[in-house]
């Protein structure tokens, strides 16, 4: 209970340091102001728990994509070292299947105000992976690509219900995805990367 309170409280603190990032527009005098709100999202992106609080703020919510704003988060995840970088990857290709799965889950139970929430983190996650994969130069646009194919690779061998040992292998096991699941993860993973992969 603990642990779920403050990773609460992570992501209030996301979205806290979003709404002072997207306060600033193009025309704003404050250089300084908006440099620190910089600083402040790059460190607070520093580890894979607070990466994770600060994907549910900004992909969960309305934050626009295509601003201003939203291209100051993309540099600062972009010029993340290699070593987040393979964190950013992960946690954005789960992000995008997991949204993906959800979608089919809660169809099956009925619940479609819940399916349109995950409809949408699927679709905002989609182009934030989109965007972030436009520079293949980038130890993150790299990871991205790396990280869905080894997904997949989990996703097939899930379906094959083969023992061998693989990356992903374990996060899938651990949710029992069904075969519709796993359908549309995968189908989201291929869309998403069909052109490059």
């Amino acid at each position: 209970m603990e642990r779920a309170e403050s990773f609460r409280s992570q992501v209030d603190s996301a979205a806290e340091i979003l709404g002072r990032l997207y306060s600033f527009d193009d025309d704003s005098n404050s250089n300084n102001a908006e440099a620190k709100q910089h600083h402040q999202l790059d460190q607070f992106l520093r580890c894979a728990e607070t990466a994770r609080a600060f994907f549910v703020a900004w992909l969960s919510a309305d934050w626009p994509l295509d601003n201003e704003a939203a291209m100051r988060v993309f540099e600062i995840l972009r010029n993340k070292d290699a070593n987040m970088a393979e964190i950013l990857a992960e946690i954005l290709v789960k992000n995008l299947t997991m949204s993906s799965a959800m979608v089919i889950r809660h169809r099956q139970d009925g619940k479609e105000d819940l399916a349109k929430g995950s409809l949408d983190v699927r679709e905002r996650t989609r182009l934030v992976i989109e965007h972030l994969s436009e520079d293949r130069n980038s130890a993150l646009g790299n990871c991205l690509k790396n990280k869905s194919t080894e997904l997949l690779a989990a996703i097939e061998s899930a379906r094959l219900a083969d023992e061998k040992a693989m990356p992903f292998k374990d996060f899938l096991a651990r949710w029992n995805y069904d075969g519709n699941q796993l359908d549309a993860m995968e189908t989201s993973l291929n869309s998403l990367f069909k052109t490059s992969c």
